[in-house]
């Protein structure tokens, strides 16, 4: 799916968008609320304000993507953010097993209660980040080594 233009502040709760290319598309404000992205193009996409709640990104490219969105209880698996600028986003509840946000500014980022097995954080600044009972399984830290087996949740135990 491509050609399409999406106005910002777009109302596209469920939209079917599976394969689409939204590559530097303006999504700010636009409502993806369980919508189907599986597989989307949406590089370099423009996406303040936008919610991708409980939303299906699995292996969608969002290289370079830029804004602060909301993520909450999405399906992120093998999603590739790299090099996006994700100040003040929420990923709280998301599965995120093995995405890819090399390179992302992720400061001020919640992942409360998220999945992050083999995830890559590499050379990621996360500053001030936000992840009580998130689960680092076998992920990547931003200096490159491999959390292994590191759970939030075991901290509590």
């Amino acid at each position: 799916m491509s050609g399409f233009v999406i106005e910002p502040g777009a109302q596209l709760q469920g939209a079917n968008l599976r394969s689409a290319n939204l590559q530097g598309a303006n999504l700010q404000g636009a409502d993806l609320t369980d919508a189907d992205l599986f597989s989307a193009n949406l590089q370099g996409a423009f996406i303040r304000g936008a919610s991708f709640v409980n939303a299906d990104l699995r292996d969608a490219n969002l290289q370079r993507v830029q804004g602060r969105a909301m993520f909450n209880g999405a399906r992120l698996e093998h999603a590739n953010f790299q090099g996006a600028q994700l100040e003040h986003c929420d990923f709280t509840t998301a599965n995120l097993t093995d995405a890819n946000f090399t390179d992302a500014n992720l400061t001020w980022t919640k992942f409360y209660d998220s999945h992050l097995e083999r995830t890559n954080l590499n050379r990621a600044d996360i500053s001030y980040w936000e992840h009580d009972g998130a689960d680092f399984i076998d992920a990547i830290s931003p200096n490159g080594k491999l959390l292994t087996g590191y759970s939030r949740r075991d901290e509590g135990s």
